[in-house]
């Protein structure tokens, strides 16, 4: 039996205070929800209230999914995070030296170039080539900053590439391999998928001001974007063109799914060894701290190691976040903008964590 845990005043207040159309927060362990947090609306036009089951898109979060399926397949045997990428993508001889753990924990050197114009509308999905896209985006961006194993820098195009390593050595697309590999594993998914929902999803938001006219000069406001009302520009359904780096849709629900899995001792998605190299923090070959692992941020809360991924773009912003030693995770999800890691959850989870040493 699963004891919910009282909001502290300071998360509570710092929930009620967020400013987004709505917000979603979970904190859970392996066996269930712990707290549950919901408030505002799914569409603010429209006045439909937000719920755990309603859908976001999570952005640059997916990246840990395909970071997963890198390491399932090492220990399927069909590749080593040592291996130089050109062994599986022989077409991209500008990439001979860069090694499969260079791309997951974004050390191989490649730029990163503003991804707001990697999107495309809802409505243009059937006639989008996405294999096109992302070969011509490879192509463009040969040149490399710094040699492999030098700096940590984040790209990505890291995920692109490495989505393109997934479909070739598993000889599936690259999205059928984390449908069939992670997401149908899962127990008690309601929606995670690579899909735009037909209902319950959420509409992304943009607040109306400095930076909405900033937004103008990354993306074509008029076929992205329309008046809600005096607050906020709304977003017209759309989706990011290379899935690897940021296609996923989730409700809370689902997503806490995905996360208690990754807690449990006896997973159904990796072995323990697996796990722990996962979450193990990448150095330079300089020996340098990275504060990145193999797909996931690192950083501590109450003197208590985490790994957590953001995820934002146009409309959406969301964190997820595990506490290995504590067996604890949490995520919050939002239908507001988000460009940068913002680390909400190292505010929201200060009231549930315990200091290191102490219990929950």
């Amino acid at each position: 039996m699963i004891a919910y845990i009282k909001a502290g005043p300071v998360q509570k207040r710092y929930l009620q205070t967020i400013k987004a159309p709505s917000v979603q927060y979970m904190l859970l362990n392996a066996d269930g929800l712990l707290f549950q947090y919901s408030k505002g609306w799914a569409n603010v036009e429209q006045q439909i209230k937000a719920n755990p089951e309603t859908r976001y898109a999570i952005f640059s979060a997916t990246k840990t999914f395909t970071a997963l399926a890198i390491l399932q397949l090492q220990e399927q045997g069909k590749l080593q995070l040592e291996d130089d990428v050109t062994r599986y993508l022989p077409e991209y001889p500008h990439l001979k030296d860069i090694q499969i753990k260079h791309l997951l924990s974004h050390q191989s050197g490649i730029g990163n170039p503003i991804p707001l114009k990697w999107i495309h509308l809802a409505s243009e999905a059937p006639s989008f080539q996405e294999h096109d896209f992302i070969h011509s985006v490879i192509l463009q961006n040969q040149k490399r900053k710094w040699p492999p194993g030098q700096h940590f820098a984040y790209s990505n195009i890291n995920y692109l590439i490495l989505g393109k390593v997934i479909a070739k050595v598993s000889c599936l697309s690259y999205q059928e391999y984390i449908c069939r590999n992670i997401i149908q594993k899962l127990p008690g998914v309601d929606y995670l998928s690579f899909a735009i929902p037909h209902q319950q999803y959420a509409t992304g938001y943009q607040k109306r001001g400095f930076s909405s006219f900033i937004l103008g000069f990354l993306i074509d406001k008029k076929k992205y974007t329309y008046r809600a009302n005096k607050q906020y520009l709304g977003f017209n359904p759309n989706t990011v063109n290379g899935k690897a780096y940021g296609g996923l849709i989730a409700d809370a629900s689902s997503l806490s799914r995905y996360l208690q899995q990754l807690l449990k001792v006896d997973t159904v998605l990796l072995s323990q060894q697996g796990k722990r190299a996962l979450f193990q923090e990448q150095l330079t070959r300089d020996g340098q701290r990275t504060g990145m692992t193999l797909g996931w941020f690192t950083g501590q809360t109450n003197g208590n190691q985490y790994v957590s991924h953001a995820g934002g773009g146009g409309g959406f912003y969301c964190e997820i976040r595990l506490y290995p030693e504590l067996k604890l995770a949490s995520l919050v999800l939002m239908n507001r903008t988000g460009f940068k890691d913002e680390r909400i959850l190292d505010k929201i989870d200060a009231d549930y964590i315990p200091w290191k040493g102490s219990s929950l």
